[in-house]
């Protein structure tokens, strides 16, 4: 199973917390990282978060939390 490299760098004309931000939810939806688990079938157990999706979301939420700190 290859991964491409997600192109383009974080947007220039966002202070640089939000542009990275933006950026790592963008590299997430592009590779199909669910940000919470789905719910589960009936009788199923629903799918269980991967470790790619509980880094990048502690990332992200790392990033928006400072982000609102540097805001205030």
């Amino acid at each position: 199973m290859s991964h491409d490299i997600h192109p383009g760098s974080p947007d220039p004309e966002l202070p640089p917390v939000l542009a990275t931000t933006a950026w790592v939810f963008d590299m997430m939806h592009s590779e199909g990282v669910p940000l919470l688990p789905r719910e589960p079938e009936p009788g199923g157990e629903g799918d269980q978060p991967g470790p790619l999706m509980v880094t990048l979301t502690v990332i992200a939420l790392i990033m928006v939390i400072v982000a609102i700190v540097e805001l205030l």
